[in-house]
């Protein structure tokens, strides 16, 4: 049987030990590093790392995929070429932020001449062609092109649609070079900045044959503004669908 004085000293040495855990609770709970959505580590209640749960980046399997409608070569004459791609995001809660792509162009015997490569951000819901003007094709002639989404976007969980912003066509002039003008409108209260607007114009089988785009710094509340899209030759087509794109950058894409 222990000794009185044995177990005065396992008494003093279980009060210690006992203070010594405590301590480092304490510190622990301190000093530790906080679980966050970006310390690399899938942690609070993520279902993968930083993403998911309560962050607002979402995992790649719960977003469905962008997608990658067409793209074309569209001739401008004189051995200059424009290229389009279109490209939609079915998410109606997610917005995806700078997703990489590239457009390579090919001649008629699907040799490659070149590519363009970039990123685009969407906002959820949202359709956006993207353009790429007075492209280098040195001395080949470029027939095809074919759009490829290099990376995986990273999709944000987002209430938020692009802002009101409409776009209403004023007139069409087709010679001696074409010019298109219209009217940028901002239907909101709040100002609205840079806008970039894209324009289709496709001919009775929704076939484009021709694009561009124009940026505009801010729109005030309810302002509006002239824009205008040209080009330099006139077109073998008359255009019988005019359609317009406003696009507003995402706030993560900033």
């Amino acid at each position: 049987m222990a000794s009185w004085s044995t177990r005065r000293q396992l008494t003093y040495f279980f009060g210690f030990f006992v203070v010594l855990i405590l301590m480092a609770s304490l510190a622990a709970f301190y000093f530790w590093p906080r679980a966050t959505c970006d310390d690399g580590r899938r942690n609070q209640d993520e279902l993968g790392t930083d993403c998911g749960g309560g962050c607002l980046a979402v995992c790649p399997n719960e977003a469905i995929p962008i997608r990658a409608a067409w793209a074309r070569v569209l001739p401008l004459g004189a051995e200059a070429y424009d290229l389009a791609a279109f490209v939609s995001n079915p998410n109606v809660d997610l917005r995806a932020v700078r997703l990489p792509y590239e457009i390579k162009f090919v001649d008629d015997k699907n040799v490659l001449i070149n590519g363009v490569r970039g990123e685009v951000s969407l906002w959820p819901g949202e359709a956006l062609p993207i353009f790429a003007p007075d492209i280098n094709v040195g001395r080949r002639v470029p027939a095809r092109a074919y759009l490829e989404l290099t990376g995986s976007a990273r999709f944000e969980r987002s209430t938020s649609t692009s802002p009101a912003i409409t776009v209403t066509e004023d007139n069409f002039t087709a010679t001696p070079a074409p010019l298109l003008n219209a009217r940028l409108t901002n239907n909101s209260l709040k100002p609205v900045a840079q806008i970039e607007v894209a324009v289709l114009l496709s001919d009775a089988e929704h076939n484009a044959f021709a694009v561009n785009s124009t940026f505009v710094e801010q729109l005030g509340p309810n302002e509006t503004k002239e824009i205008s899209f040209n080009w330099p030759r006139p077109f073998a087509l008359t255009p019988t669908f005019t359609e317009f794109y406003p696009h507003v950058a995402t706030p993560s894409a900033l």
